[in-house]
Parts: C-alpha cells; structure tokens; sequence
C-alpha cells in the first residue's frame, strides 16, 4: 500500500489563454493505491488548490 501527503504548485504554463488559467497555484495533494491484490487493485488522488498570483484579469483558481 502506497500513501502521500503534500504539497502541490501549479505554474501558468498553458500554449493558449484559452487552455489555462494564467495564475499561479498552490495547495495540497493526497495519495492512496493498493496493489496488494493481483487481481483488484484500487486507490484515490485528493488535490486542492488557489492561486496567488498571476493575471489580474482572470478569475482567482480555487479548486
């Protein structure tokens, strides 16, 4: 079994304006996978975010 806590930065790194938010983001992130089974295998990824800083002409990330 595999478990991560942490923390999670997102840069504005999108080719188009229209494929991303322009801001800056940062948060936290939680991983969980079992693979102790050979024939189920299961688990979850639990992130949030906000932005601090980037374009002020775009909405404020929080997610």
């Amino acid at each position: 079994m595999s478990f991560g806590f942490g923390p999670q930065i997102t840069a504005p790194a999108a080719t188009d304006d229209a494929l991303g938010t322009e801001k800056w983001s940062a948060g936290l992130v939680n991983v969980l996978f079992d693979a102790s089974s050979k024939k189920f295998q299961y688990g979850y990824l639990v992130s949030w975010q906000h932005s601090f800083a980037g374009e002020d002409d775009r909405r404020d990330v929080n997610l």
